[in-house]
């Protein structure tokens, strides 16, 4: 398939070379944040054997909800993203 400018196809870089080590950064630090505030929720609010786990489904929620903020507000900043999420349709 051409490049959008009708160009040859040119050699991509390797997905790992374009993701910058400050984006691994962040999605570490969600991760860490994320894990270690299910856990110590865990501890705090126990769920009985056999019943649904409501604090890692609350937490979950919220990182959820919290992670869409954010990336709704990083759309409206960055220029790179396509002009749909930048208009919020």
């Amino acid at each position: 398939m051409p490049e959008p400018d009708g160009g040859p196809v040119r050699a991509r870089e390797p997905f790992r070379a374009r993701l910058g080590w400050r984006v691994l950064a962040v999605v570490a630090l969600g991760g860490l944040l994320g894990g270690t505030a299910r856990y110590v929720l865990g501890l705090a609010i126990p769920a009985p054997a056999g019943t649904f786990p409501l604090t890692t489904s609350a937490i979950n929620v919220s990182g959820s909800f919290l992670l869409g903020l954010l990336v709704g507000l990083g759309a409206r900043s960055v220029t790179t993203w396509p002009t749909c999420a930048r208009k919020g349709r």
